[in-house]
Protein backbone atom coordinates (compact mmCIF):
# COMPACT_ATOMS: atom_id res chain seq x y z
CA UNK A 1 0.00 0.00 0.00
CA UNK A 2 1.38 3.40 -1.00
CA UNK A 3 1.61 5.80 1.92
CA UNK A 4 -0.65 8.89 1.40
CA UNK A 5 1.37 11.86 0.23
CA UNK A 6 -0.13 13.99 3.00
CA UNK A 7 1.56 11.74 5.59
CA UNK A 8 5.03 11.79 4.04
CA UNK A 9 7.58 14.30 5.30
CA UNK A 10 10.93 14.42 3.44
CA UNK A 11 13.99 15.75 5.23
CA UNK A 12 17.20 16.59 3.34
CA UNK A 13 20.55 15.51 4.69
CA UNK A 14 22.64 18.20 6.34
CA UNK A 15 25.43 18.71 3.81
CA UNK A 16 23.58 19.41 0.55
CA UNK A 17 23.83 22.30 -1.87
CA UNK A 18 20.90 22.92 -4.20
CA UNK A 19 22.02 24.63 -7.42
CA UNK A 20 19.54 25.96 -9.98
CA UNK A 21 20.69 25.81 -13.60
CA UNK A 22 18.98 26.96 -16.80
CA UNK A 23 17.25 23.63 -17.44
CA UNK A 24 17.90 21.58 -14.31
CA UNK A 25 18.44 21.53 -10.56
CA UNK A 26 21.60 19.88 -9.22
CA UNK A 27 21.78 18.57 -5.66
CA UNK A 28 25.39 18.27 -4.54
CA UNK A 29 26.49 16.14 -1.54
CA UNK A 30 29.83 16.98 0.06
CA UNK A 31 29.63 13.88 2.25
CA UNK A 32 28.79 11.33 -0.47
CA UNK A 33 30.78 13.10 -3.19
CA UNK A 34 28.28 12.86 -6.02
CA UNK A 35 25.68 15.06 -7.72
CA UNK A 36 22.04 14.33 -8.44
CA UNK A 37 20.56 16.13 -11.45
CA UNK A 38 16.86 16.86 -11.98
CA UNK A 39 16.22 17.98 -15.57
CA UNK A 40 13.20 20.27 -15.77
CA UNK A 41 11.57 22.90 -17.95
CA UNK A 42 10.68 24.70 -14.70
CA UNK A 43 13.88 24.56 -12.59
CA UNK A 44 12.68 27.40 -10.34
CA UNK A 45 9.78 25.28 -9.11
CA UNK A 46 11.90 22.16 -8.61
CA UNK A 47 14.47 24.25 -6.72
CA UNK A 48 11.70 25.63 -4.50
CA UNK A 49 10.26 22.15 -3.96
CA UNK A 50 13.54 20.58 -2.84
CA UNK A 51 14.27 23.57 -0.59
CA UNK A 52 11.00 22.83 1.22
CA UNK A 53 12.07 19.30 2.15
CA UNK A 54 12.92 20.44 5.67
CA UNK A 55 11.21 17.80 7.79
CA UNK A 56 8.56 20.29 8.92
CA UNK A 57 5.92 19.93 6.22
CA UNK A 58 4.29 17.11 4.35
CA UNK A 59 5.16 16.24 0.77
CA UNK A 60 1.69 17.46 -0.27
CA UNK A 61 2.25 20.85 1.40
CA UNK A 62 5.66 21.21 -0.21
CA UNK A 63 4.21 20.41 -3.65
CA UNK A 64 1.43 22.96 -3.20
CA UNK A 65 3.81 25.68 -1.97
CA UNK A 66 6.22 25.11 -4.89
CA UNK A 67 3.42 24.85 -7.45
CA UNK A 68 4.31 21.40 -8.79
CA UNK A 69 2.10 18.32 -9.29
CA UNK A 70 2.07 15.86 -6.40
CA UNK A 71 3.36 13.10 -8.67
CA UNK A 72 6.44 15.18 -9.49
CA UNK A 73 7.02 15.88 -5.81
CA UNK A 74 6.65 12.19 -4.98
CA UNK A 75 9.18 11.15 -7.66
CA UNK A 76 11.64 13.85 -6.60
CA UNK A 77 11.48 12.87 -2.93
CA UNK A 78 11.78 9.17 -3.78
CA UNK A 79 14.92 9.78 -5.87
CA UNK A 80 16.55 11.79 -3.09
CA UNK A 81 15.68 9.17 -0.48
CA UNK A 82 16.92 6.24 -2.56
CA UNK A 83 20.18 8.09 -3.21
CA UNK A 84 20.78 8.66 0.50
CA UNK A 85 20.32 12.43 0.23
CA UNK A 86 17.09 12.57 2.24
CA UNK A 87 15.17 10.59 4.83
CA UNK A 88 11.42 10.23 5.11
CA UNK A 89 9.59 11.03 8.32
CA UNK A 90 5.97 10.26 9.02
CA UNK A 91 3.05 12.36 10.18
CA UNK A 92 1.59 12.90 12.67
CA UNK A 93 4.76 11.76 14.45
CA UNK A 94 6.42 15.13 15.01
CA UNK A 95 8.82 13.90 17.70
CA UNK A 96 11.84 11.71 17.05
CA UNK A 97 13.44 9.00 19.15
CA UNK A 98 16.83 10.25 20.40
CA UNK A 99 18.69 7.64 18.37
CA UNK A 100 17.70 9.47 15.16
CA UNK A 101 19.53 12.61 16.29
CA UNK A 102 22.47 10.59 17.60
CA UNK A 103 22.85 8.75 14.28
CA UNK A 104 22.58 11.99 12.32
CA UNK A 105 25.29 13.68 14.39
CA UNK A 106 27.54 10.63 14.13
CA UNK A 107 27.23 10.74 10.33
CA UNK A 108 28.06 14.44 10.36
CA UNK A 109 31.20 14.39 12.43
CA UNK A 110 33.69 12.46 10.22
CA UNK A 111 33.41 14.66 7.10
CA UNK A 112 33.35 17.79 9.27
CA UNK A 113 36.55 16.68 11.02
CA UNK A 114 38.19 16.07 7.67
CA UNK A 115 37.11 19.52 6.53
CA UNK A 116 38.38 21.30 9.66
CA UNK A 117 41.74 19.55 9.80
CA UNK A 118 42.30 20.20 6.09
CA UNK A 119 42.43 23.91 6.96
CA UNK A 120 45.86 25.40 6.14
CA UNK A 121 46.58 26.06 9.84
CA UNK A 122 46.30 22.40 10.84
CA UNK A 123 47.82 21.06 7.62
CA UNK A 124 50.83 23.40 7.88
CA UNK A 125 51.38 22.63 11.56
CA UNK A 126 51.34 18.91 10.83
CA UNK A 127 53.79 19.35 7.94
CA UNK A 128 56.03 21.74 9.86
CA UNK A 129 55.64 24.47 7.23
CA UNK A 130 53.90 26.89 9.61
CA UNK A 131 56.27 29.33 11.29
CA UNK A 132 57.20 29.02 14.96
CA UNK A 133 55.17 32.17 15.87
CA UNK A 134 52.11 30.52 14.31
CA UNK A 135 52.73 27.35 16.33
CA UNK A 136 53.08 29.37 19.53
CA UNK A 137 49.96 31.34 18.63
CA UNK A 138 48.06 28.09 18.09
CA UNK A 139 49.21 26.88 21.51
CA UNK A 140 48.27 30.03 23.44
CA UNK A 141 44.86 30.24 21.75
CA UNK A 142 44.23 26.58 22.58
CA UNK A 143 45.08 27.42 26.18
CA UNK A 144 42.46 30.19 26.15
CA UNK A 145 39.90 27.87 24.55
CA UNK A 146 40.49 25.03 27.02
CA UNK A 147 40.43 27.45 29.97
CA UNK A 148 37.13 28.74 28.58
CA UNK A 149 35.46 25.51 29.73
CA UNK A 150 34.88 27.42 32.97
CA UNK A 151 32.62 29.78 31.01
CA UNK A 152 30.94 27.43 28.55
CA UNK A 153 30.50 24.15 30.44
CA UNK A 154 29.71 25.84 33.73
CA UNK A 155 26.96 27.71 31.91
CA UNK A 156 25.70 24.45 30.38
CA UNK A 157 25.30 23.05 33.90
CA UNK A 158 23.58 26.18 35.21
CA UNK A 159 21.24 26.54 32.23
CA UNK A 160 20.27 22.87 31.88
CA UNK A 161 16.52 22.38 32.22
CA UNK A 162 16.46 18.55 32.18
CA UNK A 163 17.28 16.97 35.57
CA UNK A 164 18.49 13.81 33.84
CA UNK A 165 21.06 15.71 31.77
CA UNK A 166 22.49 18.06 34.39
CA UNK A 167 24.53 15.34 36.20
CA UNK A 168 26.33 14.48 32.96
CA UNK A 169 27.31 18.11 32.36
CA UNK A 170 28.30 18.51 36.00
CA UNK A 171 30.51 15.41 35.93
CA UNK A 172 32.06 16.53 32.63
CA UNK A 173 32.83 19.91 34.19
CA UNK A 174 34.41 18.33 37.27
CA UNK A 175 36.68 16.34 34.97
CA UNK A 176 37.55 19.23 32.62
CA UNK A 177 37.76 22.46 34.63
CA UNK A 178 41.54 22.39 35.21
CA UNK A 179 42.75 20.90 31.92
CA UNK A 180 44.15 24.28 30.89
CA UNK A 181 47.05 23.39 33.21
CA UNK A 182 48.38 21.01 30.55
CA UNK A 183 48.66 23.91 28.11
CA UNK A 184 50.17 26.27 30.69
CA UNK A 185 52.82 23.62 31.38
CA UNK A 186 53.60 23.25 27.67
CA UNK A 187 53.84 27.01 27.25
CA UNK A 188 56.06 27.27 30.33
CA UNK A 189 58.41 24.61 28.94
CA UNK A 190 58.60 26.67 25.73
CA UNK A 191 59.57 29.85 27.57
CA UNK A 192 56.23 31.56 28.22
CA UNK A 193 55.83 32.35 31.94
CA UNK A 194 52.63 31.02 33.47
CA UNK A 195 51.40 34.41 34.71
CA UNK A 196 52.15 36.06 31.36
CA UNK A 197 50.07 33.43 29.56
CA UNK A 198 47.19 33.82 32.03
CA UNK A 199 47.25 37.61 31.63
CA UNK A 200 47.25 37.53 27.81
CA UNK A 201 44.18 38.31 25.75
CA UNK A 202 42.61 35.74 23.37
CA UNK A 203 41.97 36.49 19.71
CA UNK A 204 38.50 37.57 18.55
CA UNK A 205 38.25 34.20 16.77
CA UNK A 206 38.84 32.36 20.06
CA UNK A 207 36.19 34.45 21.78
CA UNK A 208 33.78 33.74 18.91
CA UNK A 209 34.12 29.97 19.49
CA UNK A 210 33.55 30.39 23.22
CA UNK A 211 30.61 32.73 22.68
CA UNK A 212 28.94 30.29 20.29
CA UNK A 213 29.32 27.49 22.84
CA UNK A 214 27.91 29.75 25.58
CA UNK A 215 24.95 30.68 23.40
CA UNK A 216 24.20 27.00 22.76
CA UNK A 217 24.48 26.28 26.49
CA UNK A 218 21.88 28.96 27.24
CA UNK A 219 19.52 27.86 24.46
CA UNK A 220 19.37 24.08 24.74
CA UNK A 221 21.36 21.22 26.23
CA UNK A 222 21.09 19.31 22.94
CA UNK A 223 22.67 22.19 21.02
CA UNK A 224 25.58 22.23 23.43
CA UNK A 225 25.84 18.43 23.23
CA UNK A 226 26.08 18.60 19.43
CA UNK A 227 29.05 20.99 19.72
CA UNK A 228 30.69 19.13 22.58
CA UNK A 229 30.23 15.85 20.73
CA UNK A 230 32.14 17.21 17.76
CA UNK A 231 35.02 18.35 19.97
CA UNK A 232 35.27 14.99 21.69
CA UNK A 233 35.00 13.14 18.37
CA UNK A 234 38.18 14.84 17.15
CA UNK A 235 40.14 12.73 19.64
CA UNK A 236 38.52 9.39 18.83
CA UNK A 237 41.42 8.19 16.71
CA UNK A 238 44.07 8.47 19.43
CA UNK A 239 46.84 7.16 17.20
CA UNK A 240 46.32 9.99 14.71
CA UNK A 241 46.00 12.60 17.46
CA UNK A 242 49.13 11.44 19.28
CA UNK A 243 50.93 11.36 15.94
CA UNK A 244 49.94 14.99 15.32
CA UNK A 245 51.40 16.09 18.66
CA UNK A 246 54.56 14.08 18.07
CA UNK A 247 54.98 15.86 14.74
CA UNK A 248 54.60 19.20 16.53
CA UNK A 249 57.40 18.12 18.86
CA UNK A 250 59.69 17.26 15.95
CA UNK A 251 58.96 20.50 14.12
CA UNK A 252 58.76 23.04 16.94
CA UNK A 253 60.17 21.60 20.19
CA UNK A 254 63.10 19.42 19.15
CA UNK A 255 65.33 21.12 21.73
CA UNK A 256 62.64 20.89 24.43
CA UNK A 257 60.89 17.54 23.91
CA UNK A 258 59.21 17.69 27.34
CA UNK A 259 57.07 20.60 26.12
CA UNK A 260 54.78 18.35 24.06
CA UNK A 261 54.27 15.71 26.75
CA UNK A 262 51.51 17.62 28.59
CA UNK A 263 49.45 17.79 25.38
CA UNK A 264 49.65 14.02 24.94
CA UNK A 265 48.87 13.51 28.64
CA UNK A 266 45.76 15.65 28.21
CA UNK A 267 44.68 13.52 25.27
CA UNK A 268 45.12 10.30 27.22
CA UNK A 269 43.27 11.67 30.24
CA UNK A 270 40.26 12.52 28.07
CA UNK A 271 40.40 8.99 26.73
CA UNK A 272 40.21 7.56 30.24
CA UNK A 273 37.21 9.75 30.99
CA UNK A 274 35.46 8.41 27.83
CA UNK A 275 34.12 11.83 26.89
CA UNK A 276 33.59 10.68 23.31
CA UNK A 277 30.14 9.33 24.32
CA UNK A 278 28.77 12.75 25.31
CA UNK A 279 26.22 12.77 22.46
CA UNK A 280 24.80 9.40 23.45
CA UNK A 281 24.89 10.25 27.17
CA UNK A 282 22.96 13.51 26.76
CA UNK A 283 20.49 12.70 23.99
CA UNK A 284 19.46 9.40 25.56
CA UNK A 285 18.09 11.29 28.57
CA UNK A 286 15.29 12.73 26.39
CA UNK A 287 12.44 10.35 25.51
CA UNK A 288 11.32 12.14 22.34
CA UNK A 289 12.86 15.08 20.48
CA UNK A 290 10.73 17.49 18.42
CA UNK A 291 11.98 17.79 14.85
CA UNK A 292 12.60 21.52 15.25
CA UNK A 293 14.70 20.91 18.37
CA UNK A 294 16.73 18.24 16.59
CA UNK A 295 17.22 20.52 13.57
CA UNK A 296 18.39 23.35 15.85
CA UNK A 297 20.94 21.04 17.48
CA UNK A 298 22.27 19.95 14.08
CA UNK A 299 22.44 23.57 12.94
CA UNK A 300 24.32 24.54 16.10
CA UNK A 301 26.87 21.81 15.44
CA UNK A 302 27.39 22.92 11.85
CA UNK A 303 27.80 26.58 12.84
CA UNK A 304 30.25 25.51 15.53
CA UNK A 305 32.51 23.90 12.93
CA UNK A 306 32.29 26.99 10.71
CA UNK A 307 33.30 29.08 13.73
CA UNK A 308 36.24 26.76 14.38
CA UNK A 309 37.33 27.25 10.77
CA UNK A 310 37.17 31.03 11.20
CA UNK A 311 39.13 30.68 14.44
CA UNK A 312 41.82 28.70 12.60
CA UNK A 313 42.07 31.43 9.96
CA UNK A 314 42.35 34.09 12.69
CA UNK A 315 45.26 32.24 14.31
CA UNK A 316 47.01 31.73 10.98
CA UNK A 317 46.75 35.41 10.02
CA UNK A 318 47.27 37.00 13.42
CA UNK A 319 50.48 35.19 14.33
CA UNK A 320 52.03 35.46 10.86
CA UNK A 321 54.77 37.76 12.11
CA UNK A 322 58.55 37.63 12.65
CA UNK A 323 58.30 36.80 16.36
CA UNK A 324 55.70 35.45 18.76
CA UNK A 325 54.20 38.13 20.98
CA UNK A 326 51.53 37.63 23.61
CA UNK A 327 48.47 39.82 23.10
CA UNK A 328 47.99 42.28 25.92
CA UNK A 329 45.09 44.71 26.35
CA UNK A 330 43.13 45.85 23.31
CA UNK A 331 45.90 46.40 20.77
CA UNK A 332 45.31 45.45 17.15
CA UNK A 333 45.45 41.69 16.78
CA UNK A 334 47.02 41.68 13.32
CA UNK A 335 50.33 43.37 12.52
CA UNK A 336 50.33 46.29 10.12
CA UNK A 337 52.13 45.63 6.84
CA UNK A 338 54.10 48.30 5.07
CA UNK A 339 53.26 48.63 1.37
CA UNK A 340 56.17 47.61 -0.83
CA UNK A 341 57.94 50.45 -2.64
CA UNK A 342 57.24 50.92 -6.33
CA UNK A 343 59.25 48.56 -8.47
CA UNK A 344 59.65 46.10 -5.61
CA UNK A 345 62.88 47.74 -4.33
CA UNK A 346 63.54 47.60 -0.58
Amino acid sequence: MIQPIADRVPLLEWDLRIVREADAVVVDSERLEFDLRFDSAAPDRIHALISLFDGRRSLADAAAAAGVPEAVARDCAATLTQSGLAVELKLPEEDLPPQVLIDHLRRMYPPLKQRLFSHPLWANLNAGTASRPIFMGWLIENYHFIEGVNDRLALAVASCREPGIRPFFAQHYVEEWDHYEFFLKALEDLGVPREAARASRPLPGTLAVLNHARRCARRDSLEYAACSGFLESTNEDRRVSVGFFEQLGLHYAKERPKAIRPLIEHLRLDERYQHNTVVEDICSQVERIPVERASAAIGAGLLFVETLETWSTDILRSYDRPAFVLRQGLQGHRPARRPEPAGGQA
